[in-house]
């Protein structure tokens, strides 16, 4: 190939590149000056506005050109729901004695944000030995109920071999509803 038809071939490319950026242009010219969603022409600020939200830039670098269209697009509204994290407010109560090398613990557990929920706690039990020295126990529990009924369960926790039991108390009562929360 000699160098005239090589320069007809390049002009024949480039006068079809322009050709579909001219187009793409003029479609995307056209397509701004459409009618909205709600079947309204633009009026002529309208189209004077959005002409001014068009912005077309012609970038030359060697043998290429770049043209480049940025076009502002209305403002799109999403509304977002949290989702419900699912926590509750339950209530604990116990009533506890001693059984020789145990602390025999009845637990109540009851919430009104939910039927079915679930959740933990620690209880601890403080002990005082043969020696005067108090020791605290710490025992992790967890809990599920499936209705609105409350939960009541006894429990037995070792205490060990000459001790007093001195006091039971729970600490970090969690409770997550199974389903959304209520109210």
């Amino acid at each position: 190939m000699n160098r005239f038809e090589l320069d007809n071939v390049l002009a024949r490319r480039l006068s079809a590149g322009l050709a579909l950026a001219c187009l793409c242009l003029v479609s995307l010219l056209a397509f701004s000056a459409q009618p909205d969603d709600r079947g309204a022409q633009p009026s002529k600020g309208a189209t004077e506005n959005q002409r001014q939200s068009t912005q077309v830039s012609v970038e030359k670098a060697g043998k290429s050109t770049r043209i480049v269209v940025h076009k502002d697009l209305p403002p799109i509204e999403v509304d977002l729901q949290t989702k419900p994290t699912g926590r509750c407010e339950a209530t604990l109560s116990l009533s506890y004695g001693q059984r020789n090398t145990i602390a025999r613990v009845e637990t109540l557990i009851d919430t009104a944000d939910c039927a079915a929920c679930s959740g933990d706690y620690s209880l601890v039990v403080a002990v005082r030995d043969a020696n005067g020295e108090r020791k605290t126990l710490k025992f992790d529990e967890s809990w599920r109920r499936t209705d609105n009924q409350p939960l009541r369960f006894t429990k037995d926790y070792p205490i060990g071999a000459n001790v007093d039991l001195v006091r039971v108390h729970a600490e970090g009562l969690h409770c997550i509803c199974a389903d959304a929360p209520s109210g």
